[in-house]
């Protein structure tokens, strides 16, 4: 594992025991590892759960300007109206 990082960071890791708890160590990795892939399905997984929870997502790409522009207006009247009666509350 320590030659492994090593290899991937160009840092010299030589100080550290690599018999200290081994199996720490190869926890650590393993959850790390686990952790960076999960780091780059991010977005698709926010989006995912967003349209399970039942909004509509729109892809910025694919919308018309004109449309996601409205969408966006339509978006900031709504917090001004909630943040109004927030307010008021």
């Amino acid at each position: 594992m320590i030659a492994l990082l090593s290899a991937a960071d160009n840092d010299d890791y030589s100080y550290v025991d690599q018999n200290f708890q081994p199996e720490s160590l190869q926890t650590w990795g393993k959850r790390g590892s686990v952790i960076n892939v999960e780091m780059r399905r991010y977005r698709e997984w926010v989006l995912a759960g967003l349209v399970e929870d039942g909004y509509t997502v729109i892809d910025a790409i694919d919308a018309d300007d004109d449309e996601s522009g409205a969408v966006i207006e339509s978006v900031k009247a709504a917090s001004v109206d909630l943040y109004t009666a927030e307010c008021e509350a």
